[in-house]
C-alpha cells in the first residue's frame, strides 16, 4: 500500500491512525487485527491494520470532507497546551 500512515497517540482520543492526512479512530480489534473508522462523523471511510503494517485504507474519493491536516495541528497544539500546563500545576 503507497500511502502515508503513522499511528498517533493522543491523550484525549486515544490511539488515532493518520492516513494521507486523514485521521481514523479505533473500531475495533479482531485477533491481530485493527479495524478503524474515519474520525469525521458520517463519514464512511475505513482503514485495516496488522502490526505496525496498513493492509488497505479507503481511497481519498471516499471521505466526503477535506483531509484532517487542520484537525491535526489543532488536537497536536492542544495536547501541548495541556502537557504544558500540567507540567506548570505539578511544580
Amino acid at each position: 500500500m503507497a500511502a502515508n500512515f503513522q499511528f498517533i497517540t493522543s491523550q484525549r482520543s486515544g490511539d488515532v491512525l493518520d492516513v494521507d492526512e486523514y485521521i481514523y479512530r479505533k473500531d475495533r480489534l479482531v485477533n491481530t487485527k485493527r479495524y478503524w473508522k474515519c474520525k469525521t462523523a458520517g463519514c464512511k471511510a475505513t482503514a485495516l491494520t496488522e502490526g505496525q503494517e496498513l493492509i488497505r485504507a479507503s481511497s481519498i474519493d471516499t471521505h466526503q470532507h477535506v483531509d484532517g491536516a487542520l484537525e491535526m495541528t489543532r488536537q497536536e497544539f492542544k495536547d501541548e497546551v495541556k502537557q504544558t500546563v500540567d507540567k506548570t500545576v505539578a511544580n
